[in-house]
């Protein structure tokens, strides 16, 4: 009914693998691949080595005939395994991948030269082979990361389809008496070794878009990561000058096309000169971040509070005119001169000048309401440098008055 020669399927097969192997082998040296890919890499040319052995049976001596390509292919199958635990950080034993590879060439050396059984070896080799494919799947079905889901279903389908045709294959020479030569032309035979190779393909594609879709992820995390240094600042976790000018224009912008009230605020720390020097650069740092929180945690969440450099810090406040900007900065300025700070292990009330500024109608860029902000947070730290105790005094806090306008 076969007319099909089985060595013809071997030979195919090796192609197969031939390509295989050196397509995975030319990608991990021209791309990034993560832990597991090399077991992948070496286990493709085990099974090329499997084929051509298989091809040849009958040309070359039992040893290399039967039982190496049989463990070998034991070994590629338990060595993906463990390149799938390395991929995805699941604990695993690379001495397991040894232990199995020996007890398959040992057991079938047995049944070959000592009691020759090609029932008993189809039967061990089966029931190892599934044990790998089994362990294969629990490893996949216990990754957590749902990203990967889509292409772990269609992995572990792989899988259970090579753990079934395992099955059914060893039900298959144990019920019926016939076609047990591997060279036999049968219809499990042929219907095998054609899904195998299929099987093989599978394999190979998913694992490679397993470590593309990571790599794109793991560049996108990157991206992610280094917009976000590139737009904050590193000290108090806020942005910084070049990422509140991007927002603060396109709040320019939007206030100025739908005619909303827009205000800037300008702070600065008193004498924070004085801190660094009396204090430390580390109480300096430790009463920037403090004056941060302080700062979050009494904003909204459209108004983003940002620092231009120093000790200066700027607020955009969206749809707040400056009466309701001079508000905002007075609660901001008695939060702070009520919420001591604890620097050098002491407690310190530190002190701010802030300026407010709001859209006018001559505006044309962000930088024209700051400058306007700026000049009116001078006004009020020329008034606080007339105080005599220092912005920083480790007793009670000085309670300024905010001088109109700002």
């Amino acid at each position: 009914m076969f007319n099909l020669d089985i060595r013809t399927l071997f030979v195919v097969s090796t192609l197969i693998s031939v390509f295989l192997s050196v397509a995975s082998f030319v990608y991990r040296r021209t791309q990034t691949t993560y832990p597991g890919f090399g077991n992948w890499v070496i286990a493709n040319v085990c099974v090329l080595f499997v084929y051509l052995l298989f091809a040849l049976r009958g040309y070359i001596p039992d040893l290399l005939a039967i039982p190496l390509p049989l463990a070998l292919s034991v070994f590629a199958a338990i060595y993906r395994w463990r390149g799938l635990q390395k991929f995805f950080d699941r604990p695993g034993s690379s001495a397991e991948v040894v232990l199995w590879t020996a007890l398959t060439f040992v057991l079938l050396s047995v049944f070959t030269f000592q009691y020759d059984s090609p029932l008993i070896r189809n039967c061990i080799y089966s029931a190892i082979l599934t044990y790998v494919v089994a362990g294969t799947i629990h490893t996949l079905y216990k990754i957590p990361d749902r990203r990967y889901r889509p292409l772990i279903r269609f992995f572990t389908t792989v899988y259970v389809f090579g753990g079934l045709a395992l099955l059914v294959r060893a039900v298959l020479w144990l019920l019926y008496p016939v076609g047990k030569s591997l060279l036999d032309p049968n219809f499990m035979n042929i219907l095998f070794f054609t899904a195998v190779p299929l099987m093989e393909i599978s394999w190979a594609a998913t694992f490679l878009m397993l470590n593309s879709r990571r790599l794109e992820w793991d560049m996108s995390e990157m991206h992610a990561q280094m917009e976000k240094l590139a737009s904050t600042d590193s000290l108090t976790g806020v942005f910084n000058r070049r990422r509140f000018f991007e927002i603060g224009e396109k709040e320019v912008d939007r206030a100025r096309r739908y005619n909303r009230p827009l205000s800037v605020l300008m702070m600065d720390l008193n004498e924070f000169k004085l801190l660094n020097d009396d204090m430390g650069h580390c109480a300096g740092d430790h009463a920037l971040c403090e004056l941060t929180r302080i700062c979050q945690e009494n904003l909204r969440k459209p108004e983003t509070i940002a620092r231009l450099g120093g000790d200066e810090f700027a607020v955009i406040l969206p749809e707040t005119d400056l009466t309701g900007a001079r508000e905002v900065a007075k609660r901001l300025h008695k939060t702070i001169l009520s919420s001591p700070a604890r620097i050098c292990d002491q407690e310190v009330f530190l002190s701010l000048s802030i300026g407010a500024a709001a859209l006018e109608s001559s505006d044309r860029s962000l930088e024209q309401i700051l400058q306007r902000a700026d000049v009116s947070m001078f006004q009020m730290k020329k008034k606080i440098r007339t105080l005599k105790n220092p912005a920083y005094e480790p007793a009670q806090p000085v309670v300024e008055q905010i001088p109109e306008p700002f």
